[in-house]
């Protein structure tokens, strides 16, 4: 009997991952799952975060392993994964910014509803 290959995952475009949210004030809500508050997409027993995955998509190369996908101060939600709401940052940028978003701890406490 031959061997069955591996099932190659169909990886979303831009364009479908924007069909999947909702848009609230430039953001792209993503309406599937979260994790910790941000978008999240299965595949390969991986979980992977979507925000990073779309910052990729739209600079057509990947964020460095090194850094971390921070959210604009403009942003309404972790749950965001509009790239243009998305840079390559710093722990210390992350920090930095993050008394400046409205929802700083909105979606942490989303997570922990009964």
């Amino acid at each position: 009997m031959a061997h069955k290959k591996p099932l190659r995952v169909q990886w979303p475009t831009l364009l479908s991952l924007k069909a999947n949210c909702y848009l609230d004030g430039g953001c792209w809500i993503w309406r599937g799952y979260t994790a910790s508050g941000y978008a999240v997409y299965h595949a390969e027993a991986t979980c992977y975060r979507l925000g990073r995955y779309a910052w990729e998509l739209k600079h057509g190369r990947p964020m460095s392993s090194k850094a971390h996908m921070c959210h604009t101060r403009d942003c309404l939600s972790r749950a965001c994964i509009n790239p243009d709401h998305i840079y390559e940052g710093t722990p210390v940028s992350n920090v930095r910014d993050a008394p400046r978003r409205r929802w700083r701890f909105q979606d942490v406490k989303e997570d922990f509803k009964d």
